[in-house]
């Protein structure tokens, strides 16, 4: 057998877990074990980032669907010159690189593996 040691435990967490062994009637070594065990026995879950941001908004904000339209009619973008076109392109680069950011902050927040 080979020991473990975990090192910044909190004391409500030790707390938690003096009270979860008590209940169990168990040590709290032989409870860190079952617990781990348990946790380990469990398959991982197969996170995915659109359901992570889906899962952010609120049940009642959510629509039926996730399509956005624009109403009316079609038309075709309209550039007079090359610097209308360099401008939009750095619009959207800037555009880009808010939703990289908020996708990054929602991505170390979720913590996906």
């Amino acid at each position: 057998m080979s020991d473990l040691l975990i090192r910044k435990v909190t004391l409500h967490m030790k707390r938690q877990l003096r009270e979860r062994a008590r209940t169990h009637g168990r040590s709290l070594s032989e409870e860190a074990k079952a617990l781990l065990e348990e946790a380990l026995q469990k398959p991982a879950k197969d996170r995915k980032l659109g359901t992570e941001l889906f899962n952010l908004i609120k049940p009642e904000h959510r629509g039926g669907d996730f399509v956005f339209e624009i109403s009316g009619p079609a038309r075709e973008p309209t550039h007079s010159s090359n610097r209308s076109i360099a401008c939009c392109a750095r619009t959207r680069a800037a555009v880009v690189r808010e939703l990289w950011r908020k996708t990054a902050s929602i991505s170390r927040s979720v913590r996906l593996s």
